[in-house]
């Protein structure tokens, strides 16, 4: 079994550096790594040239967006699982030999998750503790897309990754790809299941709420309300999904904590403004090249 591992990668030097010798220290060792380069310089190439000794790597370049990305990687994939780490995450050193098992054990599985850890192997927080098989439900706490197994059989029949979705998008859809992509797997039939014993080390969320963090929940949270929208989840849901950041908009207000207060806000306006952009984008003319399904 072999595994292709599709890193994009913008803006960061040290952390592609982390990833790249925690692959080398892998107790697996049959696994091609397809790296996305888009930044406007080399930075990349030296870290390939210093740190990526030994491994096999495919240098790839492509504009902006996440997404963008990762579809033109799957172009050029020949394992038989697809992964796709994150460009700041890091492997433990049998995280690949447990998972080729677990692929073995298990034929009809279509694709795992694991756990988002920090640096000690501790949860981040919001994820599940059990294991679970994935649904419409379960995938928004089992799974993230650093922590993504998936067959490439799987990824043949799914398709490429929505482009309006990830980090970089043109529409402002900051997160949501791998949701859907997942969600899409599910709806084809494709058997998918959370193993929290394993895990993959990614930096917690950094804890600001300054300027730039409000607009970075903003865009993510439109990422995540539109997903919504495009699979139809029922209006319950919406809600419950919705109202929890409403509350805790309340809550800060009372406690006077206006910058958490704006924080939850921008959350609960992010994901219905989503949800609605989905109602509105996906009811276009298919003929409507702004908004091309």
């Amino acid at each position: 079994m072999k595994f292709s591992l599709i890193v994009a990668t913008f803006g960061r030097t040290e952390e592609p550096r982390r990833l790249l010798d925690s692959l080398r220290a892998q107790t697996y060792k049959n696994f091609q790594v397809l790296i996305v380069d888009q930044n406007p310089d080399d930075r990349i190439k030296g870290v390939i040239a210093s740190a990526g000794q030994g491994l096999d790597i495919l240098y790839l370049s492509s504009e902006r967006g996440l997404s963008r990305a990762r579809n033109v990687a799957l172009r050029f994939v020949n394992g038989d699982v697809v992964a796709f780490p994150d460009d700041d995450c890091w492997y433990p050193p049998n995280l690949l030999e447990r998972v080729a098992a677990i692929f073995s054990a298990n034929p009809d599985l279509g694709g795992l998750t694991a756990r988002a850890a920090d640096e000690n192997g501790n949860a981040i927080k919001g994820y599940r503790r059990r294991r679970c098989e994935l649904n419409r439900i379960s995938l928004w706490t089992a799974a993230t897309s650093w922590t993504i197994f998936i067959r490439k059989s799987v990824v043949e029949a799914v398709g490429e990754f929505d482009e309006r979705l990830g980090v970089g998008s043109s529409q402002g859809l900051n997160s949501g790809e791998e949701m859907d992509y997942l969600a899409r797997a599910m709806e084809l039939g494709f058997r998918i299941r959370y193993f929290p014993e394993l895990y993959v080390h990614h930096p917690p969320p950094v804890k600001d709420l300054g300027p730039a963090a409000i607009a970075k929940v903003y865009t993510y949270s439109l990422g995540y309300g539109y997903v919504l929208g495009k699979h139809k989840y029922p209006v319950w849901y919406v809600i419950y999904r919705s109202v929890r950041p409403l509350v805790g908009t309340v809550v800060q207000a009372i406690k006077l904590n206006f910058a958490k207060c704006n924080f939850h806000f921008n959350i609960f306006v992010g994901r219905i403004s989503g949800w609605l952009c989905a109602k509105v984008w996906l009811r276009a003319p298919k003929s409507d090249p702004k908004f091309k399904h």
